[in-house]
């Protein structure tokens, strides 16, 4: 039978016992020229002691070539001088099989190379590691033994993590078109609004004496503007509102909120007039100025885009395109001589006074909305116009939020529901125009 490691502990303490035994008998020979009876009775002794682990030692090996081979070349007895016995246990311990283990306790697994891992593989329970390898650690991170912070059970519960009350959030896009068109509370339904379709009088120049004609032609229609409703649901377990370490409502209060702002700046450009409001995209009225070409945009069809809008409306217009399309327009150049960008930074400060002057394409600010489309063949990818004059958003109910607390109370659920309704139009197409790229 192999030896267990409290065998193998009890072993080499005898052999210290025999070192420290020969060394005292060595001296009482030498002092009295034979051996005494006291000397005769510890060489009994200690010859009866390595008989028993002579015998277990002679048990046949787990494998041949182990060091349990080894170890049964070993007799002790007491024709063998000391220095003879601790030179033999040096020979063991330079065993490969047993220099591995030895570096295994000192060390630690985690530093034995491949071969001599593969002996502690055939190690019996003298030989076995004080430790496993763990994957993934450095090795100036893992100790043979103690307390470490990597497991719960060996002490990491007193070194517990920081919890932030703080949830990272990825950046969410969305149109900033609310604050240059024109907004109109509402308590109604929907809005209607009186529109002039044609004129009323033409003037015309008469004599003292000419005859005055009644001018018919005064015509006139109505727009109206219906509200719309969006709303989100989120459901929340009753637990997790009660064991949560920050507000967990609130922070869905939040969350809605900004897809609130999401969604209506995307309709406030492509709504269908349907169950949204009609977006600034989807005017069959607005005029477009087309590219030349379908693979660029033309700097001179920019500036015809410019001059076809109405001076009273270009003095207060302002470009509307993505991000990627102001990259493009900052290349262009005048054509000519001069060779100048059509892009220029804002000098001096704002025409209200307030931080300075915003940079201009064509001497004509520009916002930079996430929602336009993209430059490609076809896609309008500028507005140019005065949006305040040309398109009415209408607000009938703010975002108000409910606390359901009884509809999934089987689930032990408690909902958070808002809703939303606001409508609104292009209700003066002549106050814009698009930029269309060819197709």
């Amino acid at each position: 039978m192999p030896l267990t490691l409290q065998e193998y502990n009890s072993f080499m303490e005898t052999v210290a016992q025999i070192r420290d035994t020969y060394v005292e008998m060595e001296k009482e020979l030498k002092r009295f020229g034979a051996e005494t009876g006291e000397s005769k009775v510890r060489q009994d002794k200690i010859e009866q002691v390595l008989s028993q682990y002579e015998a277990k030692m002679q048990a046949p090996a787990m494998q041949a070539g182990t060091p349990q081979q080894e170890y049964t070349k070993i007799k002790f007895d007491k024709s063998v001088k000391e220095e003879d016995q601790i030179r033999r246990l040096d020979v063991v311990r330079e065993i490969p099989h047993v220099k591995a283990f030895m570096k295994s306790l000192r060390h630690g697994y985690q530093y034995l190379n491949q071969e001599e891992r593969k002996m502690m593989r055939l190690a019996n329970a003298v030989d076995a590691p004080g430790i496993g390898y763990l994957p993934g650690v450095s090795e100036k991170a893992v100790v043979s033994s103690g307390m470490t912070v990597t497991e719960d059970t060996t002490g990491g519960l007193f070194a517990p993590p920081e919890f932030v009350r703080e949830i990272i959030k990825n950046l969410v896009l969305y149109s900033p078109v609310r604050q240059y068109v024109k907004v109109r509370p509402t308590s109604n339904r929907s809005v209607q609004i009186p529109k002039r379709t044609s004129t009323l009088v033409t003037a015309s120049w008469v004599g003292e004496r000419t005859v005055r004609t009644d001018q018919t032609g005064w015509t006139l229609g109505r727009v109206e503007i219906p509200t719309n409703e969006m709303y989100g649901l989120v459901l929340i377990s009753e637990q997790d509102l009660e064991d949560s370490e920050f507000d967990v409502e609130a922070e869905i209060r939040n969350e809605i909120s900004e897809q609130f702002g999401v969604a209506e700046g995307r309709a406030l450009l492509n709504g269908d007039a349907s169950l949204q409001p009609q977006g600034l995209l989807n005017n069959a009225s607005v005029q477009a100025t087309t590219s030349t070409a379908n693979t660029a945009i033309d700097p001179d069809t920019m500036i015809d885009c410019l001059y076809a809008l109405p001076s009273v409306y270009a003095a207060n217009a302002t470009w509307y395109m993505n991000r990627s399309t102001v990259a493009l327009v900052r290349k262009l150049k005048y054509t000519g001589g001069e060779q100048s960008y059509i892009w220029q930074p804002g000098a001096g400060p704002s025409q209200n006074g307030l931080g300075p002057a915003p940079s201009t394409i064509l001497g004509i600010p520009y916002v930079e909305v996430p929602d336009m489309p993209a430059f490609a063949a076809s896609n309008t990818v500028m507005i140019l116009g005065d949006l305040a004059r040309a398109y009415l958003l209408v607000d009938r109910v703010g975002m108000t939020f409910k606390r359901l607390t009884e509809r999934w109370v089987e689930n032990s659920q408690i909902g958070v529901y808002a809703r939303r309704r606001l409508g609104g139009q292009v209700v003066l197409a002549e106050a814009m125009r698009y930029y269309k790229i060819h197709a």
